[in-house]
């Protein structure tokens, strides 16, 4: 799916009350950026 069509369904999904964790199929793979940078990339979080 391109992007124009991808901010479409967003909108259309919020519209008819769904939102994106509606459409998983899984939620053990939700997490914060961080934590998958940390364990996916390996990257750690910069500190300002």
């Amino acid at each position: 799916m391109g992007g124009l069509p991808r901010v479409i369904q967003h909108e259309t999904d919020h519209l008819n009350g769904f939102v994106y964790l509606d459409r998983m199929r899984d939620l053990s793979t939700l997490t914060h950026i961080a934590e998958w940078n940390k364990h996916w990339l390996g990257l750690r979080e910069q500190s300002d």
